[in-house]
């Protein structure tokens, strides 16, 4: 079944509404038709949002010839990085590149981080001023943008003579991509992107200019504070790709990276400040492992240990469940006119997945608007579905880095961090949260939300 198109802004939120109330009339045993897809119109673009489990799976397997990624000039990234991989269709050179950066990031390596994740949230605990109203979100996206840039191009690249230039060049990369956002939220754009460009308005003109003061930087700083092992040279060396290559793949790694981790450590803060006997649960299971507020956080015991702790692993995967940083995948294009659950879908649509539709459904999910980690533990009831009580969910209906041959390639690395960022503050910060945000069950952290988490930072636990 699909919707007829309709114009609404806030379209994506009457659909998920309509899909909520769906998913709970068949989970209660009532007769309702499927909701797979969704088609609305943005702009001048035709829009297919992928509703289902069912379309999901059928959006995976579907010929690469009737859909693909491709370069489209009124997207946020192809602004911000137009030559990256992601950018490229399902191709050999694709799939070189995304194979470079996936094997760059496995397990073996990305543990190996964690003195890096300690020494940023230690700093960031030792500067942030106490019994001051803090925005979170601009303190949590200093940890993980100081992360995610010495990972590209140098653990030591704020600690040498150019710190402060590096610091300044992760101020510029993070102002820039709320700036991308705003085009996209830009009135005019809901009425026609070509006009945005068309007209160079305010936040398209900034946009340019930032981006190619960025670039530039960027490239005088990796020529004077170089670092063999960091991202950007390895994907020269070891993988054999061109400097624009490793640029550009390197800024998608940081772009991809930076706002979607912050985004998640934030909600973790608020969602366990809101419920914080799953708060002090986390501590006790922390400890079990022998993980404590004195714990040395960059040595190999805290490494080896984080990994035995399983709860952690549930609070993160509810948080990217309830309140995922991505709400939706990097749209595809049809090459031509193809069928998806048995709806023709026109040549240039756009399609993409909608994690919210299945994220909260009724029909997978015991109180899925209710953060409950326990969801995810194999010997809870509440890991099985609603009334089915030996049938375990569809891998499917939980997506939070996407799914198909374009599920994000650097998972391992954002769920590591997360485990790691996240225990360590649970473990150190002692912070409120105003009560008039504690109260809403509605507040998300979302890339596209622009929230601000009011903290108070009373000190180191």
């Amino acid at each position: 079944m699909s919707s007829k198109p309709n114009n609404d802004l806030y379209v994506d939120h009457h659909h998920f509404a309509e899909i909520t109330k769906n998913s709970k009339a068949k989970a209660e045993g009532k007769e309702v038709r499927d909701i797979d897809l969704y088609f609305s119109q943005f702009a001048d673009m035709n829009r297919v949002g992928v509703a289902s489990v069912k379309a999901m799976d059928e959006l995976n397997r579907a010929d690469i010839k009737d859909v693909d990624k491709r370069w489209d000039a009124f997207q946020i990234v192809e602004q911000i990085i137009p030559k990256s991989f992601t950018i490229l269709p399902s191709n050999a050179a694709w799939k070189k590149r995304r194979e470079a950066v996936m094997k760059t990031f496995r397990i073996n390596y990305v543990s190996k981080l964690t003195p890096l994740f300690a020494r940023q949230v230690q700093l960031k605990l030792d500067t942030m001023e106490k019994g001051k109203e803090l925005d979170f979100v601009t303190e949590a996206s200093d940890i993980t943008s100081n992360i995610i840039m010495s990972i590209c191009f140098g653990e030591d690249i704020f600690k040498g003579k150019y710190r402060e230039e590096w610091l300044d060049l992760g101020r510029k990369i993070h102002f820039a991509q709320e700036e991308n956002v705003k085009v996209y939220l830009h009135p005019v754009f809901f009425v026609s992107p070509a006009l945005v460009d068309f007209l160079k308005l305010g936040p398209l003109k900034r946009r340019e200019e930032r981006n190619a003061e960025i670039y530039s930087q960027l490239a005088s700083l990796l020529k004077k504070d170089r670092d063999d092992n960091c991202l950007y040279y390895k994907l020269m060396n070891e993988y054999g790709f061109t400097e624009e290559e490793a640029l550009q793949d390197t800024a998608m790694v940081i772009i991809g990276g930076n706002d979607t981790s912050s985004r998640s450590i934030i909600a973790a803060i608020f969602w366990l400040k809101k419920n914080q006997k799953m708060a002090n649960k986390l501590k006790e299971e922390l400890a079990k492992v022998g993980i404590t507020k004195d714990t040395d956080f960059t040595s190999d015991h805290f490494k080896e240990n984080i990994t035995e702790c399983n709860y952690i692993d549930y609070v993160i995967k509810e948080v990217l469940r309830i309140d995922n940083a991505a709400t939706g995948s990097m749209p595809k294009f049809a090459s031509r006119d193809f069928k998806l659950c048995g709806v023709n879908i026109p040549k240039d649509c756009l399609v993409y997945y909608n994690f919210n539709y299945v994220h909260f459904s009724y029909e997978y999910w015991h109180e899925p608007h209710k953060f409950i980690p326990e969801r995810f533990d194999p010997e809870d009831p509440l890991f099985f579905m609603p009334g089915k009580p030996t049938q375990t969910r569809p891998p499917l209906c939980y997506s939070p880095f996407s799914t198909g041959k374009r599920i994000c390639p650097g998972q391992v690395l954002a769920k590591f961090e997360a485990k790691c960022v996240i225990s360590m503050l649970v473990l150190l910060m002692d912070y409120d949260i105003p009560k008039e945000q504690l109260d809403r069950d509605d507040l998300k952290f979302c890339v596209v939300n622009f929230q601000k988490l009011k903290l108070t930072y009373n000190g180191r636990l």
